[in-house]
């Protein structure tokens, strides 16, 4: 089975009240929602293709490390391309972001949502990322 690797971040923005909202992306031709992310380009380290992913498809930057944890989600994507199956490793970063105003990458990003850290799991269309936002909460509560 042909695997795939892809890196993101679960991108954090804080509030005047120090409450937390976490942004999530829906993709332009599946319309599934979830973390920016992508495949890593072969010079790039997994922490540097994030970053450049968040740019990319939001223009949104970096402002600090919430946590050295990485999270992983794994699952086999069906395709008619490929009835065998995908086996699909994703690894994402939780970083505080600077928010400016979203530009999003029109030939990929259809929509983003910036929610409150407690209605993320609902918006997510896929279980394992809801499973890793599961993960990453208690971290991000804390932070």
């Amino acid at each position: 089975m042909k695997k795939e690797y892809s890196y993101g971040i679960i991108p954090i923005l804080k509030n005047s009240d120090w409450s937390k909202d976490v942004l999530i992306i829906q993709n332009k031709w599946w319309e599934h929602r979830w973390f920016p992310k992508w495949h890593k380009e072969k010079w790039e380290k997994p922490i540097e293709t994030a970053k450049r992913e968040l740019s990319e498809e939001t223009w949104l930057k970096i402002k600090k490390i919430i946590s050295e944890k990485i999270f992983e989600e794994v699952y086999i994507d069906y395709t008619k391309k490929n009835w065998s199956g995908i086996e699909k490793h994703s690894w994402y970063f939780v970083w505080e972001v600077k928010y400016r105003k979203l530009k999003l990458q029109k030939n990929e990003i259809k929509d983003a949502l910036r929610l409150n850290q407690d209605n993320v799991e609902e918006k997510l269309t896929h279980d394992t990322s809801k499973k890793i936002f599961q993960q990453a909460k208690q971290i991000i509560i804390n932070s």
